[in-house]
């Protein structure tokens, strides 16, 4: 389903943002209408008639009001009065905008425009006539679809009103460069000049200009995500509004926070708003709030599935486009119509809607776009025809109507619209067969996702269901179509002798696997069938991982809500010739893995089994790591997930002689620790070092052992609801003997300003955080505790780079877990690790037992420091410390040793 709020690319089809347009402009033109005119002609009858044209204009009369100022502009034409005659003739082109007379607005703007350019009229008057002429044509090429254009000119405007020293013209052209930049997708910079426009605004009395200026802030602020401070503002907007007593302002801010209410998903607090601001819209000057108001409305009650306030919602929408000019905005209110339309269930107990009726609304909606001309939003129409054609299966009338749109997309060079063209191209070819011809539109969707990387994440947390609905499936299905037509092996259960052979829908076996055999318990592992192919060409697979760690890098942008990583990618298997890279993907009906070895072309395999299966069966092995799970079943999943992910590489990894494994892990396999996948008779961790990695950004040096600047800090006592760590004494006393230069924060030292001043003033080596903490796939649930706050990601890796980015070698955070329910948390470990600057992050996926996590860092340090172990890796100081409690049967049990990840540069 649609969402509203959202990101301004058709490819996540931001309905709202489109229609918010129109009525968030600050148009200074009409509240200004006399402060500029001549004093001389105050008394003269002319003033009369130019006045009454005013008062028509605000009744909603416009072509009265025309045919009014075309005999004030006659008139002033005759006295040679060039400043009065160019500003009536800027008021007859905001008529004709009204009116949808686009051609007529625009003679009548660029008229005003030459005549103040033709008498090069410098003083304070014509400068100010100048700014409203050209904040009216920017409104005009905004309406048209010319949005790089009207920005161009709005930033005209501003310099004009700035000689003009008029304060309220420049804000009000500030605030509509800021809309925009959000057209363009350039968020941030919106953000920036809407937050200097606000400073202002604060100290200003309520104006019009204040309600707008207030409004255009608070949606942005949602659009980046901040929607606290985002209602704050709203609610501003609208408390000056209703002391303005005006209806159409206070409709635009009841709309906005309509929308800021279905955002939380409240939908029947935003239903309220949408109706109050329609109902208050009607007979305003700005129909269009009223017609935003209704789609939003109608939006909601269909996906709420009632029908009947759908039907009579309906009518009205329909009398209002009827009635309002022809415009970008009214375009693209009826694509919005149409993908709602488009939503309906089949099986609704009333047709609101016949797919013909749907066909014929865009199919106009194409015309009017291409009468504008508009061919950005003749693309978008395009596109969502043909997406229709594509939901009714037929592929031909689809792929003409995509490719069509297509080749508008590219020629104004327009990359989100690529993107959906591009994706929706590929998907049509697949149906039709058309293998090759669907890679290269996949391609091109990839490619240009790239170069849009900074503007796909400006948006709020809300965007992450588009995020995984309408970008991640590129990634993915691109990536499936690169791997495909593999040849297959079938690996088969015998249940007799428990042992796994080699099958093959081939006279031989394409790939041979070591048999395998589970003596430990009698575990009854699932016949799976594994596909390792030779014949996908390297360039292909290449290509396959490339999108593989895009995906990786688009996921934690996409966290973090900026593109805030810088990366220089580097190879991870040309760090260390002892160390395999495996690169599994999960795609909708099947796990692929991409396996890179030293020296070695690349290559891969797959196990055919629904996302959904994969899902559940890692959903059941997460759980299975707690005491009290069986045992049988707990090995059983490990051998599964082993046998998919290590199993059909393992002739090649021994062949290589391969120390360590570097995962480069996706969705929730994230939250599996790869130490305890099990081969049958040992863990995995038991034959290999063990490292993550995001495929990002890597520090080939390895840490310098010896000595080593630690920063320690921890809480033993129970802090802000959270349990006590008694064994985090225990964990720092006995590090501290092992280090030759420390400090410690315990308890009561360690707030936040305390940490943060001793990491501002020592270029620590190590930082080791013995404390509560979370990971989840919300950054605002991604936090450390101390002993006076909780310090979430963002803010903690700003901590962190007080110092030497390089600096820190080893950051260690031994009392963390991973958020539960949640099935992305992992990405607040990769975010965290990746954000803060260190080479490497020792965590844990969940919270672990503190004395045994207390033995565990004892044995890592132990390993880490002794003088003739200088050789060891970090990733091998880990798998000693997590095999000596293995050996242990205290603490033998994968819930004591399994959650210790390392992620990052494992040397």
């Amino acid at each position: 389903m649609l969402k509203f709020i959202r990101f301004r690319y058709s490819i996540f089809l931001s309905n709202l943002i489109l229609g918010l347009l129109t009525f968030l402009l600050v148009t200074i033109i009409l509240p200004a209408f006399n402060h500029y005119t001549s004093t001389a002609l105050a008394q003269k009858p002319i003033q009369q008639i130019e006045q009454k044209g005013r008062e028509l204009y605000q009744q909603g009369q416009f072509l009265e009001a025309i045919n009014l100022w075309q005999e004030v502009a006659q008139d002033h034409a005759k006295q040679q009065q060039f400043i009065s005659q160019a500003q009536t003739l800027n008021y007859i082109s905001t008529a004709y905008q009204a009116l949808g007379k686009w051609q007529a607005a625009k003679k009548a703007i660029a008229s005003s425009l030459e005549i103040l350019g033709k008498y090069n009229i410098l003083d304070r008057q014509g400068t100010a006539v100048l700014a409203q002429a050209l904040n009216t044509q920017g409104n005009l090429q905004l309406s048209i679809g010319h949005t790089q254009a009207a920005l161009e000119t709005w930033q005209q405007a501003e310099k004009a009103y700035t000689r003009a020293e008029n304060l309220q013209g420049k804000l009000g052209s500030q605030i509509n460069q800021a809309q925009a930049l959000q057209t363009l997708g350039q968020y941030p910079r919106s953000k920036e000049i809407l937050e200097a426009v606000n400073q202002q605004l604060q100290e200003m009395p309520n104006s019009q200009l204040k309600a707008n200026g207030l409004r255009s802030l608070g949606v942005t602020l949602q659009l980046m995500g901040d929607i606290i401070k985002s209602k704050e503002i709203l609610e501003q907007s609208w408390a000056v509004a209703e002391q303005l007593d005006s209806p159409g302002i206070t409709s635009a801010a009841l709309f906005s926070i309509g929308n800021l209410a279905r955002n939380l998903q409240l939908p029947d607090v935003a239903l309220q708003y949408y109706q109050e601001a329609a109902n208050l819209a009607v007979n305003t000057e700005n129909s269009y709030v009223q017609l935003q108001a209704l789609l939003n409305e109608f939006r909601l009650v269909v996906e709420e599935k009632q029908w009947e306030m759908a039907v009579n919602i309906l009518p009205k929408i329909i009398s209002l486009l009827e009635t309002t000019p022809s415009s970008r905005d009214t375009i693209y209110a009826k694509i919005n119509l149409a993908e709602t339309l488009m939503q309906i269930d089949p099986d609704a107990t009333i047709e609101i809607a016949s797919t013909d009726e749907i066909a014929t609304l865009l199919a106009t909606t194409v015309v009017e776009a291409k009468k504008l001309p508009d061919l950005r939003a003749t693309a978008y129409a395009l596109n969502q025809l043909g997406h229709l054609y594509e939901q009714n299966q037929q592929w031909p009338e689809s792929e003409k109507l995509t490719q069509e749109a297509l080749k508008i997309s590219q020629n104004i060079d327009t990359q989100d619209l690529i993107v959906s063209t591009s994706w929706q191209l590929g998907r049509i070819f697949q149906q039709e067969g058309k293998t090759q011809e669907a890679i290269q539109a996949y391609e091109n969707a990839y490619n240009a996702l790239q170069l849009l990387r900074s503007d796909i994440v400006a948006v709020n947390q809300e965007i992450q269901l588009d995020f995984r609905e309408s970008i991640e499936p590129v990634y993915r299905e691109y990536i499936g179509l690169l791997l495909q037509n593999a040849p297959t092996i079938t690996i088969e259960n015998e249940a007799e002798n428990r042992e796994l052979k080699v099958g093959s829908r081939a006279e031989k076996p394409i790939y041979q696997v070591s048999p395998i055999t589970c003596k430990e318990v009698g575990c009854n592992v699932p016949t799976l069938a594994s596909k390792v192919d030779k014949n996908t060409s390297q360039e292909n697979i290449s290509k396959a991982l490339k999108a593989i760690e895009a995906l990786q890098l688009a996921e934690l942008d996409n966290f973090f809500q900026e593109a805030c990583l810088e990366t220089k990618p580097v190879q991870l298997d040309q760090i260390d010739s002892q160390s395999a890279v495996i690169y599994p993907i999960i795609l909708s009906d099947r796990l692929e893995v991409i396996l890179s070895l030293p020296d070695r072309p690349l290559s891969h395999y797959s196990t055919p089994l629904p996302q959904a299966e994969i899902r559940s069966n890692l959903e059941q092995l997460y759980s299975a790591f707690y005491v009290g799970f069986s045992q049988t079943e707990r090995l059983k999943l490990a051998e599964e997930v082993y046998n998919w992910l290590i199993q059909p590489a393992e002739a090649d990894l021994a062949a290589n002689n391969i120390q360590t494994l570097v995962f480069v892990l996706d969705g929730f396999l994230r939250n599996i620790p790869m130490a305890s996948l099990y081969d049958g008779e040992q863990y995995l961790i038991e034959k290999y070092g063990i490292a993550l990695s995001q495929g990002l950004q890597l520090f080939p040096e390895g840490l310098q052992r010896g000595k080593l600047e630690v920063l320690m800090s921890g809480l033993t006592e129970a802090r802000q609801g959270f349990t006590p760590l008694p064994g985090v004494g225990i964990e720092i006393e006995e590090i501290a003997k092992k280090v030759d230069s420390k400090t410690i924060l315990l308890n009561e030292e360690f707030t936040e300003v305390a940490f943060q001043e001793k990491i501002e003033k020592n270029p620590f080596r190590v930082v080791h955080l013995a404390t509560h903490g979370q990971f989840s796939s919300d950054p605002e649930e991604t936090f450390l505790l101390t002993w006076d706050t909780r310090i979430q990601v963002k803010e903690f890796a700003e901590l962190l780079q007080e110092q030497n980015r390089d600096s820190i070698e080893l950051l260690i955070l031994s009392a963390c877990q991973t958020a539960a329910g949640d099935d992305r948390a992992g990405l607040g470990l990769a975010g965290l690790a990746l954000r803060s600057g260190a080479r490497s992050t020792l965590a844990t996926l969940w919270s672990v037992d503190d004395l045994s996590t207390a033995e565990f860092m004892i044995n890592f340090y132990r390993v880490l420091t002794t003088k003739s172990e200088t050789n060891f890796t970090k990733a091998e100081a880990i798998r000693q410390a997590q095999i000596a409690l293995i050996k242990n049967p205290q603490y033998s049990h994968p819930y004591f040793w399994a959650p210790f990840v390392l992620v990052g540069n494992w040397l």
